[in-house]
């Protein structure tokens, strides 16, 4: 279950993060108020989401590692990473940026998946969001000055680590599976094989561009 391992500050939170996934979960599609029970219930969801212990960190690390617990005992797991772009054209509230079209804004969400040999997504990994700055916009000329870890090419790496380390963290050597990482050909990047080839990934790369490591 979803927030089985989860880290929270304290019981209570703990406790109202599993009520607020399982209530929003079994109505995806409805608004809070419509989603819950009651308006207890609906407040209680509110105060839980405007609680300042917490944090997006937390959550991410609360679901990798019952994904990690989900994974125990398979044989291969693939952690496969990809980019969204999600638009709000109506939003005017928001602090959102500019996500590739003219005119259009939003932000970006980058997703590690645990998916098994059978093909059955077993949870999330990592999750990375991020709006871009107006400025942004006609940088490339100085992108190539700038270090790994100031660039969005930095989220690759992140999810090679984030999904490492939910196994590593979560789960005894014996269980842990072999752990494949699938990008596109964004993740084509220098840096991302030096790093698996530290870490003795096998690496490999087919035609349709996506690169592959395993480790134990």
């Amino acid at each position: 279950m979803l927030f089985t391992h989860g880290r929270f500050p304290d019981r209570r939170l703990h406790q109202r993060a599993v009520m607020a996934v399982a209530t929003l979960g079994s109505r995806p599609l409805d608004s809070i108020p419509h989603a819950a029970k009651d308006w207890g219930q609906a407040k209680a969801i509110y105060r839980w989401i405007g609680n300042k212990r917490v944090r997006f960190k937390m959550l991410v690390q609360s679901v990798s590692a019952s994904t990690a617990h989900a994974a125990a005992g398979r044989g291969r797991i693939f952690a496969i990473q990809d980019t969204t772009a999600v638009s709000f054209p109506k939003s005017t509230a928001a602090k959102l940026g500019p996500i590739g079209k003219p005119n259009s804004h939003g932000m970006f969400v980058h997703t590690t998946l645990a998916v098994d040999e059978n093909g059955i997504v077993l949870g999330i990994l990592d999750l990375q969001w991020w709006c871009r700055k107006p400025e942004d916009r006609g940088c490339a000329a100085t992108r190539k000055q700038r270090p790994i870890e100031a660039k969005e090419s930095f989220r690759w790496l992140r999810g090679m680590r984030a999904a490492r380390r939910a196994f590593c963290e979560n789960l005894p050597a014996d269980p842990r599976p072999y752990l494949i990482h699938v990008m596109d050909r964004e993740g084509d990047i220098h840096k991302v094989f030096e790093e698996a080839l530290a870490w003795g990934l096998t690496l490999t790369h087919n035609c349709h561009g996506r690169a592959g490591g395993a480790v134990s």
